[in-house]
C-alpha cells in the first residue's frame, strides 16, 4: 500500500517506464499542454457516442466518455488509491467539461483539440524527445500519461 508520498511499487514501475521516454525538458513542456488539450478533446467527442439516457441534467450521461472515464478510473485506483483517487476526479471534471462542449455542438473544437494535442506529441517526440512515444510500446502508456503529468504538478512524483 502506499501513501500519499510515496508511490506503491506498481505504479512507480509505470512510471519510471514512462518517464524514461520523457526525458527532455521540452517534451516535457509540450506534454503539460498538449496531453491535457488531448483529454478533453477526445472525452468530449467520445461523450457524442450515447448508450443510455442523461444523469443529473446533462451533467453525467452513459456514453463512450463518461464509460473510458470510470475504466481509466477503476485502472488509477488499482495503480496507486492515494493518486488514483483525486485524479479520477480531475479526469471525471475533463469528461464533464468536454460533454459540455459537445451539447454545446462545439465538436469542431474538441476534434481541433485532439488533433493538436497528438501533433503537439508528435513534436515533442520527433524534434526534442528524438524517440517514439511510449504509447507505442504500451497501450497503457495512454492512461498513464495524463496521470504522470498530475503527478509532478501536484508534487507527488518528481
Amino acid at each position: 500500500m502506499s501513501t500519499l508520498s510515496t508511490p506503491s511499487p506498481r505504479l512507480q514501475h509505470y512510471f519510471q517506464e514512462y518517464q524514461s521516454f520523457h526525458q527532455d525538458g521540452r517534451n516535457k513542456v509540450v506534454h503539460l499542454v498538449g496531453v491535457p488539450v488531448l483529454v478533453l478533446g477526445l472525452l468530449g467527442l467520445l461523450s457524442y457516442l450515447r448508450f443510455g439516457p442523461s444523469v443529473l441534467g446533462d451533467l453525467l450521461a452513459l456514453d463512450a466518455g463518461f464509460t473510458f472515464c470510470i475504466i481509466a478510473s477503476l485502472f488509477y485506483l488499482w495503480l496507486d488509491w492515494s493518486l488514483g483517487l483525486p485524479f479520477s476526479l480531475v479526469f471525471i471534471g475533463f469528461y464533464i467539461c468536454g460533454r459540455q462542449l459537445m451539447l454545446l455542438n462545439a465538436w469542431p473544437l474538441l476534434g481541433g483539440m485532439s488533433l493538436a494535442g497528438w501533433i503537439l506529441q508528435i513534436i515533442g517526440h520527433s524534434q526534442f524527445e528524438k524517440r517514439s512515444p511510449a504509447i507505442l510500446k504500451s497501450v497503457e502508456h495512454f492512461l498513464i500519461g495524463p496521470l504522470w503529468i498530475f503527478a509532478r504538478l501536484i508534487g507527488y512524483y518528481p
